[in-house]
């Protein structure tokens, strides 16, 4: 499960996400009940990642939900052709440090608690990744409170990013690098468990990925590497 991260981070992310939540959005955003800081502002320490008071590998779904907000979703995620599951979700829109956001998260979960509620549902439709979406009715949620967080991202939704933007707020020194055939751009804070994601095109939002900064390497580094992701140059200096 720990080696689909990859494929959460450059596919969920970037396309499924984006066509998954087109969603009904007239509703103002449910606030969490304490006030968090901005997206860039990010503690770490090698195995340890803190942003908008939920901790990487620490914090639980009920604390996250008591921080961001309640318009939760849920949904088991199953690969075409593998017996790969993951439980991912998102808070659909809420403020997040002063910005009004969208912010998908992956659960650590394990095989039998994913194999007794799928015993309830139903393929519901196929993400543009060829993913199985199974989505988890609100009733079930609470199964799920006490697992914890193991990745989180922040989608900016009345705000864009661009590199001068990135570079202000994060530093002057990342690793840069496009995805093949002139994919996506990756702004990447190894020291700070950041991934920043840019669409070449600019037809996707944003997408501030957070990962503790132990796993950088192998969980996201290396998976774009293999992926055949070429470091490029700074526009901005």
């Amino acid at each position: 499960m720990k080696k689909n991260i990859i494929g959460i981070i450059g596919v969920l992310l970037f396309i499924s996400v984006f066509a998954y939540f087109g969603q009904n959005l007239f509703m103002p955003p449910k606030q969490g009940n304490i006030d968090t800081k901005p997206f860039w502002i990010v503690e770490t320490s090698p195995n340890k990642l803190t942003v908008f008071n939920i901790t990487l590998n620490e914090s639980n779904l009920e604390e996250l939900l008591f921080v961001l907000g309640n318009r939760l979703s849920l949904s088991i995620f199953e690969d075409t052709g593998a017996e790969q599951k993951q439980l991912e979700g998102y808070i659909r829109e809420t403020d997040v440090g002063g910005f009004t956001a969208r912010v998908p998260f992956t659960l650590q979960t394990n095989d039998a608690q994913i194999d007794e509620v799928m015993a309830f549902l139903t393929p519901s439709k196929k993400s543009t990744s060829k993913r199985t979406i199974y989505e988890i009715p609100e009733e079930f949620h609470s199964r799920f409170y006490s697992n914890i967080i193991e990745t989180i991202a922040f989608i900016p939704m009345a705000v864009s990013l661009d590199e001068s933007v990135i570079l202000g707020r994060f530093g002057d020194h990342p690793i840069k690098l496009q995805e093949k055939d002139k994919g996506a751009f990756h702004y990447l804070y190894p020291e700070k468990g950041v991934d920043i994601s840019l669409d070449a095109n600019g037809e996707y939002q944003s997408v501030v990925q957070y990962i503790t900064p132990n796993e950088f390497e192998e969980k996201v580094l290396q998976p774009l590497r293999d992926n055949e992701a070429k470091e490029v140059p700074l526009l901005q200096r």
